[in-house]
């Protein structure tokens, strides 16, 4: 794991459960004080860790607009399989956006220039938390 999250294709390449398996690693060392540890697995500054949530955002948001293409361009009449395939693909983006917001939480905000790239970002937000709340909601909760 410690050498996997050095490397930005395992940010760039997210699954629901290699971002499980981040947020449960950052939260071990902040929680047993294992700085370390922590510096040692050279997590991407906020800056870039902004922008990976942004292409996460990004992903869901192409997502949701292909579904709006199918609907429109089929009149209506949407492949149950497919329709299955993009329900499934939105679960997964949005169980990446919420264990990435919960990382958000533990990062380094010291860099003023990633802090406020984080920020626009997450600012964005409300057009998701109108879609389904309580993933959202329940990644955000400070602590």
């Amino acid at each position: 794991m410690l050498k996997q999250v050095r490397t930005d294709s395992y940010w760039k390449e997210l699954t629901p459960e290699t971002a499980v398996l981040a947020r449960v690693f950052l939260e071990h060392c902040v929680n047993s004080q294992n700085e370390a540890r922590l510096e040692g697995a050279s997590l991407p500054v906020v800056t870039a860790f902004a922008f990976y949530l942004q292409e996460e955002y990004n992903g869901l948001l192409g997502i949701l607009q292909e579904a709006e293409n199918a609907v429109f361009l089929n009149a209506g009449d949407v492949d149950e399989e497919e329709v299955a395939q993009r329900e499934e693909e939105l679960a997964e983006k949005e169980a990446i956006l919420g264990h990435l917001l919960q990382i958000t939480l533990n990062l380094d905000h010291g860099d003023e220039i990633g802090r406020r790239k984080l920020f626009s970002v997450v600012r964005a937000y409300p057009i998701i938390l109108e879609m389904s709340p309580s993933r959202f909601i329940e990644s955000f909760t400070f602590r």
